[in-house]
């Protein structure tokens, strides 16, 4: 943290989470499920900004910015067995590892325009990317299959402006309105599976 003055602060902050990996399996009659997961992990660094009273009408104005990462991974055995006089043994391996990025912009401005009104207002800016891969290895009483792998590329970007406003109409009564509006627009940038093509939005 950052006191410029008085009236305008910085602050800058990074978070980091990575757990362990988790174990655990899940027994059923004629299926046997074992998974290792790592279930997330993450990190994030962020910026904020605030400078208060700049004008007489304008009580604060407020800018954030953040970028986080994020990984996860879910890898999974299944074996099934139908017993008979010719037993059907399949096992089916699943790798699965995404990507996540994260970034984002909001500005917000706090101001009195009369006596009976506080209005926040601003516009803030989202990207996701995300980046997964998913691989697959069957087996059929140990003889393996077709395998599977699909990789896919794809990003969503996010634009929204937004205004609330509270009237006090008297010491215990107030009232709220607010709008907001989004523009929100995705895109594939890449992907393995039948029917999809980088063009996809």
């Amino acid at each position: 943290n950052y006191r410029c003055s008085s009236v305008r602060e910085v602050h800058l902050y990074t978070v980091y989470d990575a757990p362990e990996p988790a174990a655990g399996t899940l027994r059923w009659r004629l299926c046997h499920l074992d998974g290792r997961t790592l279930q997330r992990g993450s990190q994030k660094v962020a910026l904020r900004y605030e400078w208060r009273d700049p004008l007489p009408t304008l009580g604060k104005i407020t800018l954030t910015a953040h970028h986080q990462d994020n990984a996860r991974r879910f890898d999974t055995a299944t074996v099934t067995m139908l017993p008979g006089p010719r037993p059907l043994v399949t096992e089916r391996q699943v790798f699965s590892d995404a990507a996540l990025e994260l970034d984002d912009v909001l500005l917000q401005f706090d101001w009195t325009p009369a006596d009976a009104h506080y209005v926040v207002a601003g516009i803030g800016y989202t990207e996701e990317r995300v980046n997964q891969e998913r691989r697959v290895a069957p087996f059929t009483n140990g003889i393996p299959q077709r395998p599977e792998h699909i990789h896919d590329e794809a990003s969503i970007r996010t634009v929204a402006a937004f205004a609330h406003d509270t009237i006090a109409l008297g010491d215990s009564t107030q009232l709220e309105a607010g709008v907001r509006q989004y523009g929100v627009d995705g895109s594939l940038e890449g992907s393995d599976r039948p029917g999809l093509s980088a063009t996809d939005r």
